[in-house]
């Protein structure tokens, strides 16, 4: 056997382990309660008020979030939410094979339906590059592993956009070095298929989002021309301490945020 067709195999087993997380995942996803989804979301709202507080207050301090799938822990008002704490609201538009375009959330801004049965945001797009003016970044993920690795539905919109962001050294919460957000944990180091579907085949679909720059000169929207903090929002039970197999154009996060957890440090 030679080294590509060993290479070609190895890809294909990391490929096939990922298609049966992502089918467990959206499988547990599918069969949360109400009741369950609705006291994930409240958690991760406390949560999320309570981000303003550990982002640099330089300027204009700028957040990207996304509209959720129904089955997702992230509170359909989480873009209204994050505002009423003084952020500005970035949210993602889809386009197939290119990274996330961005576009400025306002009160009583258009929602409008979109490709994959997702929903977005009806304004001016910001370009790509916007995401690089954000202090925080909200990612959707099926699963999270301790270490940070992510795992999304596969369409590697999300991959595409934190690319951009390779040259750039994410800070620490809190200035960064500080403490986690109140009610979370420092964590320790041991990071797409539309719901319903087998995720074992077929054209990858979009993450969770519906998914010039608006830089205010400051050097970047965190006030310190950094990377923005990376943060996956799950349930508690997806953010796990076995490590998820990963690709290597698959980007870490450096925090998760838990309905009981809060905001959590990975990687440690």
């Amino acid at each position: 056997m030679d080294g590509n067709t060993e290479r070609a195999g190895a890809t294909h087993r990391l490929r096939s382990e990922k298609a049966v997380l992502r089918r467990s995942a959206l499988r547990r996803r599918a069969g949360r309660t109400d009741a369950e989804r609705s006291a994930a979301r409240a958690g991760i709202a406390a949560a999320l008020r309570r981000l303003p507080d550990v982002l640099p207050a330089v300027g204009t301090v700028t957040v990207c979030s996304y509209l959720p799938l129904g089955s997702e822990p992230l509170p359909p008002d989480a873009a209204a939410l994050l505002a009423a704490g003084g952020l500005r609201v970035l949210l993602p538009v889809a386009r197939p094979d290119e990274p996330l375009d961005w576009r400025e959330w306002r009160p009583g801004a258009e929602i409008r339906p979109a490709a994959h049965g997702l929903d977005e945001l009806a304004g001016t797009d910001l370009g790509a590059a916007a995401i690089k003016d954000a202090a925080a970044v909200l990612a959707p993920a099926l699963l999270v592993d301790r270490a940070g690795r992510r795992l999304g539905r596969g369409g590697g919109y999300y991959d595409r956009s934190l690319a951009l962001l390779d040259d750039a050294v994410a800070p620490a919460p809190g200035g960064l070095d500080g403490p986690p957000v109140p009610g979370g944990s420092s964590g320790s180091g041991g990071p797409p298929v539309p719901e319903g579907s087998s995720g074992s085949g077929g054209p990858a679909v979009p993450d969770e989002s519906g998914r010039t720059d608006g830089s205010d000169g400051s050097g970047g929207a965190n006030g310190s021309g950094g990377a923005p903090l990376l943060i996956a929002v799950l349930f508690d039970d997806e953010l796990v301490p076995e490590p998820l197999p990963v690709e290597v154009f698959d980007r870490p996060v450096q925090y998760a945020v838990t309905p009981s957890g809060g905001l959590t440090a990975l990687g440690g």
